[in-house]
């Protein structure tokens, strides 16, 4: 009777060792692999003198696995600007030397440098635009007067005199140092067309093309 009782103790201990080692385990890797990365910045990006919230959300299976990312602009608790990014197309090129910069050596270090550093940083630039001539000239397509007005009628649904005034106001404050300018990197080495912050409308709209 003792001896039965021994060989079930031994049966019931090594189920429970087989259930603890290899249970946890599988969890715990794949927490460990995933990436699920957020990351916050606090400027003003509308001009108003009042810090926002820039947060970017990266996603993916490892650092060896391409990423996907969100960046979300917040003001006042409203959303005012968000855009999703999948980077497979970008993800071999972090191999390339000189790519990110000329001081990451390697895949992972240039990986980490474009996505936890730079990405962010170059988010917001507060730059004076008034010698840019290609971006108010009144006979170039792609100008603000194009551009912009297109988008404030189409997706804001300005009239033409409003739209056109409210350029007048985009110009203005572009024309004074200081304004800050939203370009959403596409890649280390390329960005979207700049934007800007637009009262009126309560969103970012888009300045000129190139």
């Amino acid at each position: 009777m003792i001896k039965s009782t021994n060989k079930l103790f031994i049966v019931v201990v090594s189920t429970l060792l087989l259930t603890m080692t290899y249970a946890p385990s599988s969890a715990f890797a794949q927490t460990k692999d995933n990436i699920d990365q957020r990351i916050e910045k606090h400027i003003d990006v509308t001009g108003d003198g009042i810090d926002d919230d820039l947060i970017l959300h990266i996603k993916g299976e490892s650092w060896s696995k391409p990423f996907n990312w969100t960046l979300t602009i917040v003001c006042k608790g409203k959303t005012i600007f968000e855009r999703k990014s999948d980077d497979t197309w970008l993800d071999s090129f972090f191999n390339d030397k000189g790519y990110v910069n000329d001081t990451c050596a390697s895949y992972l270090e240039c990986k980490k440098q474009y996505y936890l550093e730079d990405l962010m940083r170059h988010l917001i630039v507060k730059t004076d635009l008034s010698p840019n001539i290609h971006a108010y000239d009144k006979s170039n397509s792609g100008s603000i007067h194009f551009i912009a007005k297109k988008e404030l009628m189409d997706k804001f649904h300005l009239s033409e005199s409003e739209a056109t005034k409210t350029i007048d106001w985009m110009i203005e404050k572009l024309k004074t140092k200081g304004t800050p300018v939203l370009y959403v990197p596409i890649s280390p080495v390329q960005s979207e067309f700049p934007r800007m912050y637009v009262d009126r409308v309560g969103q970012f709209v888009t300045i000129y093309e190139w």
